[in-house]
């Protein structure tokens, strides 16, 4: 991507405006929100007067608006969009859908989690069918600043990676809170329960990438025969708790699917 490329960004809620943020460093930022109060007093950050402005003035636009949205701004940008690149990061909006709206438009789509508020996010990508390889890298290097990314081949693929990225975060925060709630019910005040808590998952997870993530190897060297661990895995054994987990996965991807058809 080139230094100093001019990006637009649609929509300025907290993906929006985390990835303007991370990119006003090295490039040219324009964005537009319907509530203009978002966009007011941020430095290195220019406000554009509509869509079409907006549109106007950049090489990538970024349509970070909700679903529900989308065919009223797809409509507003039509006229202006020939040779721009369109990013979208809706959920359940095809990339057959934004064609179909826009002839020969450039669309990759993209899939950030939350994390990538604060940099620390997982992005997949796909291109649809008139854009190019190129693309697919400028769209990396915006993401990277939000975090790391993927590039999936299919575009099926994105309704699995919004059910297991995308979803992601929270399941790991229900289980957080479950070994909160446990902890606490054992006499552990909140304060040092959630030190202990998140310093376990953080240095696991770490962990976890160091050992090329063998898992299953790091989960038997914890768990000593008779001992502690044994007993907890045990439960979890009994109680079909990596059953329960796919099966929220695979829940959470059907949904994904019927979102997608809408």
């Amino acid at each position: 991507m080139v230094k100093h490329e001019k990006i637009g960004i649609i929509g300025f809620g907290n993906m929006g405006l985390a990835i303007a943020e991370r990119i006003k460093r090295e490039h040219e930022v324009f964005v537009f929100d319907k509530d203009s109060q978002k966009i007011k007093n941020i430095p290195k950050i220019k406000s554009a007067l509509g869509l079409a402005d907006l549109v106007k003035k950049v090489d990538t636009v970024i349509l970070a608006v909700k679903p529900q949205d989308f065919e009223a701004v797809l409509a507003e940008i039509k006229g202006y969009a020939r040779g721009k690149l369109i990013i979208s990061i809706a959920a359940g909006i095809s990339t057959k859908y934004i064609e179909g709206k826009i002839d020969k438009v450039r669309v990759i789509r993209a899939m950030p989690n939350m994390p990538a508020q604060i940099g620390k996010g997982i992005t997949a990508l796909v291109k649809g069918r008139f854009a190019a390889p190129k693309d697919i890298k400028i769209a990396e290097k915006i993401f990277k600043a939000v975090g790391e990314t993927v590039v999936m081949d299919k575009e099926r693929l994105i309704d699995v990676v919004t059910a297991l990225s995308g979803s992601g975060p929270a399941y790991l925060l229900f289980i957080f809170l479950a070994l909160l709630a446990a902890a606490e019910g054992l006499g552990l005040d909140k304060k040092n329960a959630n030190k202990l808590i998140y310093h376990t998952i953080i240095g696991s997870m770490d962990l976890l990438n160091k050992k090329s993530f063998d898992a299953k190897n790091l989960i038997n060297k914890v768990a000593s025969k008779g001992g502690t661990t044994e007993a907890a895995l045990k439960v979890f054994i009994d109680r079909k708790l990596s059953k329960i987990i796919c099966d929220a996965v695979v829940a959470a991807h059907k949904r994904a699917k019927q979102l997608s058809k809408e």
